[in-house]
């Protein structure tokens, strides 16, 4: 499966692991990695998850980039990113990594989802 911007394999493609997969929270902390694909910080709920994708907890799995929930990455979205960008602590919504800090990282997140319409 090749996503939208037809380079495999890119975070775009469809893999992400499901709430139900046996693969999450059982990968060895050893050979773990700091962020997954999308740049997630690991681990995020009881453990590392094997793969390249971190799951999220079920209430807080969202559209990536949709900051205010309405089911699509648009400009409004973008002007909620913008207010936040350059936060280093106690930063909201626009941290996309939850890494603690609103940088770059985040915005290149933000705009591979602009323009998407959420599931």
């Amino acid at each position: 499966m090749d996503g939208a911007d037809n380079l495999f394999p890119t975070s775009d493609d469809g893999f992400s692991l499901q709430s139900t997969s046996p693969c999450i929270d059982v990968a060895s902390q050893n050979f773990a990695l700091a962020f997954d694909i999308t740049s997630l910080a690991r681990p995020q709920l009881n453990g590392y998850d094997m793969g390249a994708y971190e799951a999220l907890a079920a209430e807080e799995e969202t559209c990536i980039g949709d900051l205010n929930d309405d089911g699509v990455v648009n400009t409004t979205d973008l002007l909620l990113f913008t207010s936040e960008f350059g936060c280093t602590t106690s930063c909201g919504i626009a941290d996309m990594n939850n890494d603690g800090v609103v940088n770059t990282t985040d915005l290149l997140l933000f705009m591979s989802a602009f323009g998407g319409v959420c599931e």
